[in-house]
C-alpha cells in the first residue's frame, strides 16, 4: 500500500504512523520500506528505510505449567544434596526452544531441562554447591520457557530450604 508523509511542523521532516494488517502483511522478515518525494515540478527522488522487522505470527508465550523442585533426598537442601526440576511446557505455535532454571541460590548458575520423552515433561537435575550456594534460607527456582519465536514464559516452584551449615555429627 501506499501512505502520504506530511511535514506537520515546516521543518522539512516528513513522517506519518500507519498499522500493519496482519491478514494482508507480508510473511515474517526484515524489510525496507521504499520512501518517494516529489517536487512540485513532478520531479521524484527514491531512497529506502532501514531494515524493519515485520512479526505478525507466534506472538504468545509458551504453556508453562506444573513446575516442581525436588530434592531427592528429602528435607532441607544440603551440600551435593541432588535436586530433581520438572515442568509441562507446550508450544503450538514455533515449538519449544529451550526451558531453563535458574538454579544460582543453591550454587549452580543455570540448568538446562529437556524433554527426553516427548511427552512435553521437561526434566533436569543438578548437585548443590555449598561453597558458591546463598546464605542459608528458602528459596524458589526461576524456570524459563523460550519457543521458537522467542516469546517467554516463566514461573517459580515452590519454595526449597537450603541449610548448608556444618552437617557434620557430632564426634
Amino acid at each position: 500500500g501506499t501512505v502520504t508523509l506530511t511535514d506537520e511542523s515546516n521543518d522539512e521532516v516528513y513522517n506519518t504512523t500507519f498499522a500493519v494488517d496482519e491478514s494482508a502483511a507480508a510473511a515474517d522478515d526484515a524489510y525496507n520500506i521504499t520512501v518517494t518525494a516529489t517536487d512540485g515540478a513532478g520531479n521524484t527522488n527514491t531512497t529506502q528505510t532501514n531494515a524493519l522487522t515485520l512479526t505478525t505470527s507466534d506472538q504468545t508465550p509458551p504453556a508453562l505449567t506444573d513446575a516442581a523442585a525436588i530434592d531427592l533426598d528429602g528435607g532441607n537442601v544440603t551440600e551435593d544434596d541432588s535436586i530433581t526440576l520438572n515442568a509441562t511446557v507446550t508450544d503450538t505455535g514455533s515449538g519449544v526452544a529451550s526451558v531453563t532454571a535458574s538454579t544460582s541460590a543453591f550454587g549452580v548458575e543455570s540448568v538446562a531441562l529437556t524433554d527426553e520423552n516427548d511427552d512435553s515433561v521437561y526434566n533436569g537435575t543438578f548437585a548443590v554447591n555449598a561453597s558458591a550456594a546463598a546464605a542459608d534460607g528458602s528459596y524458589t527456582i526461576t524456570i524459563t520457557a523460550t519457543d521458537g519465536a522467542g516469546n517467554t514464559n516463566t514461573t517459580q516452584t515452590d519454595p526449597l530450604t537450603l541449610d548448608t551449615s556444618d552437617q557434620t555429627p557430632p564426634a
